[in-house]
């Protein structure tokens, strides 16, 4: 996997729509809307970065909830870039073990308890 998978549009793109999906509910001050309504520009900034190997990860920020816990949450970019990563190693696992059954495997042979002196 290389940072091409990761950087891919259409991943991005994916990405930005799970993220969209899951924080729909957020307040109006979110970040979410902010990038919503401006993603034609931050779109190819994210994929700029990672491509260049710029991208920098911003500060994981605290909310208290109603019932008094406390969370940490990824801005909005740093969730697309997060979740980027997350769809393309699934990706990539998911190959390997196509390749895997594919491949007939080897026995694993405990070593003999025996071990030569040097």
């Amino acid at each position: 996997m290389t940072i091409e998978n990761i950087a891919n549009p259409v991943l991005i793109q994916e990405a930005y729509e799970h993220i969209k999906k899951r924080r729909k509910n957020r307040n109006a001050n979110a970040d979410i809307w902010h990038v919503a309504l401006h993603w034609h520009k931050i779109k190819p900034q994210i994929i700029h970065h990672l491509k260049q190997g710029t991208y920098q990860f911003d500060l994981v920020k605290t909310h208290q909830l109603k019932n008094k816990k406390i969370i940490a949450l990824w801005t909005t970019p740093d969730a697309i870039v997060l979740k980027a990563f997350a769809i393309a190693l699934t990706q990539e696992i998911t190959k390997n073990n196509q390749i895997m059954r594919k491949t007939p495997q080897r026995q694993w042979r405990p070593q003999s308890s025996r071990t030569r002196s040097l």
